[in-house]
């Protein structure tokens, strides 16, 4: 432990190591049946290694709040190994969408009996706000992305410490993979901006979000929160998984060791085995 500032609750207290992506998350990029178990994480880099991105910035009272109201439920419900089935996936197929067109369907999250949307909602939140009070980086030294989350910063922490509403003016979309062909891997929040409003997102092993901030948001995206919406929306869109694919194959594109090469290979084989291919 270290002492110092927890960034949370703002007392001076012992910090304790803690995780940007958490590190029950880690073990959804593992797959028991490959040689090398260490996770698959993407970042800046294609890793795949013990290096997790910590650091000492919470106390141990902040890092509980973080675990009852969010990690714990939505950890427990991922996909922990390839070929493991995805049960909030699963959940959805056996209801009528709320809305639909092709390649997106909206389900009304608060009516699903599958979904804790409170749950959803406060663990992304406390992911996104990690990445913007604190500049993360793993046991290598290699940075991930700064998130500027402007004013909303305050009020959000406000709300992970339950001492305030979730900010009226900030969008969050929950994306469940829309494919059966899963992709395990962890990818740390991430910009993608448009033109007049700012936008980050990450993924664990079928499950995403969105964060959209700004006055430009569409009227359409909001219609998508999970939070500021009446129907607390579930999102299934074809795009999204399309986007985590190419950013992923950018990030494989470049793998340059022989080692991670025949690792994706490996874990090509393993995922072919688990689909019964």
């Amino acid at each position: 432990m270290k002492r110092g500032i927890c960034k949370l609750c703002l007392l001076e207290k012992d910090l304790r190591e803690g995780h940007y992506l958490p590190r029950s998350a880690y073990k959804s990029n593992r797959a028991r049946a490959l040689k090398n178990q260490n996770p698959i994480v993407l970042g800046s880099k294609l890793r795949q290694d013990q290096g997790q991105v910590t650091d000492y910035v919470f106390c141990a009272d902040c890092e509980q709040l973080f675990s009852k109201n969010g990690e714990s439920w939505v950890l427990a419900r991922i996909p922990h190994d390839y070929g493991e089935p995805f049960g909030l996936q699963d959940a959805l197929e056996k209801e009528t969408p709320f809305y639909t067109e092709p390649g997106l369907n909206l389900y009304a999250g608060v009516s699903i009996s599958a979904f804790d949307m409170d749950k959803l909602v406060y663990f992304a939140a406390s992911i996104f706000w990690r990445g913007a009070v604190h500049g993360w980086e793993d046991g290598r030294g290699d940075r991930t992305p700064k998130l500027d989350l402007g004013n909303h910063a305050e009020p959000l922490r406000k709300f992970l410490l339950g001492q305030g509403p979730f900010p009226s003016d900030v969008w969050l979309s929950t994306m469940i993979w829309p494919f059966k062909k899963m992709l395990n891997a962890g990818i740390v929040p991430t910009p993608a901006h448009l033109e007049g409003w700012n936008r980050y997102w990450f993924y664990i092993s079928g499950l995403g979000f969105i964060l959209h901030l700004g006055d430009a948001v569409p009227a359409e995206i909001k219609r998508r929160c999970s939070q500021n919406t009446a129907q607390r929306m579930i999102t299934v869109e074809r795009d999204f998984g399309n986007a985590v694919f190419e950013f992923a194959r950018a990030l494989v594109g470049h793998a340059d060791s022989p080692e991670m090469r025949a690792t994706l290979e490996e874990v090509r084989l393993v995922k072919a085995k688990a689909a019964g291919v």
